[in-house]
């Protein structure tokens, strides 16, 4: 791996829609919602995370498996539930992440929706920034999740907010605020650019 490049923003930003842009453009790309599922799969990381949140694990068939339904609800009613379960789960998905993308070679994309949150910029060469107008951005979410908006709006306005971010040497916010042919022409322009420094 030369470069490891994170692509992060709000929720409903075109994060997913970047990658997978990026994807069939030949680079390889790693997703953190992703990596998290396959860890899930994992007994041990389970026990870890049903331990240090005090949610007990349950079975499916015959593999341990993490209480959704039970954190779901401590999420959305306990803010703090939530920065605990970050606070176990965030770090262990970045180095999971991180030691797959080093088995790679040239730049490499991670779609990593909490970045700023969690303090894991320093980790990546560069970070791509999408930015998207918050109605745009709660419209699409919702439909994308079949949730209500004032639900998704509550979620975008607890994120970091991603709009004091400016272009450094380090990152480029793009404007996601046109169709899909737009954003695939912007980000690969960016694509592109940091490979030329590879």
């Amino acid at each position: 791996m030369e470069k490891y490049v994170a692509i992060t923003g709000g929720i409903g930003s075109g994060k997913t829609l970047a990658l997978g842009i990026i994807k069939k453009a030949g680079y390889k790309v790693f997703s953190a919602d992703e990596v998290y599922r396959d860890m899930l799969r994992d007994a041990d990381f389970v026990k870890k995370v049903c331990s240090e949140t005090g949610v007990p694990p349950i079975y499916e068939g015959d593999r341990l498996a993490i209480d959704r339904k039970a954190i779901s609800a401590l999420v959305f009613s306990d803010g703090e539930f939530l920065k605990k379960l970050n606070s176990v789960t965030h770090p262990e998905i970045m180095m999971k992440m991180r030691s797959l993308a080093e088995k790679e070679s040239g730049v490499v994309f991670a779609e990593v929706p909490l970045l700023f949150e969690g303090g894991f910029e320093d980790g990546f060469d560069f970070v791509i920034v999408l930015s998207r107008d918050e109605k745009a951005r709660v419209k699409s979410a919702a439909l994308r999740d079949g949730k209500r908006e004032e639900d998704v709006e509550a979620v975008a306005k607890s994120q970091y907010d991603y709009g004091k971010l400016r272009p450094t040497d380090k990152i480029t916010v793009i404007n996601n605020d046109g169709d899909e042919k737009a954003l695939a022409e912007k980000i690969l322009s960016v694509a592109k650019s940091i490979g030329e420094t590879a």
